[in-house]
């Protein structure tokens, strides 16, 4: 459902001003179809356990958001 995925390091150069960031990478995923019926299949997935999250991965810390396009 997505068609491409770009991951991010919080930068060492921040705003002097702003609070200390709460992670340090972000993932940005592209979909090629509403967000709805990726991230469905995705909760499905993990329900079901036919995905399963590293342990590497601090799940307690997780979050996701869906952005949509603004245009003009």
């Amino acid at each position: 459902g997505h068609v491409g995925a770009h991951r991010y390091r919080l930068s060492q150069d921040q705003l002097a001003s702003m609070p200390p960031a709460p992670h340090e990478y972000v993932a940005v995923y592209e979909f090629y179809r509403p967000p709805a019926e990726p991230l469905a299949a995705l909760s499905a997935a993990l329900e079901s356990g036919a995905i399963t999250l590293p342990d590497s991965l601090d799940a307690g810390s997780l979050r996701s958001w869906v952005f949509s396009s603004v245009s003009g």
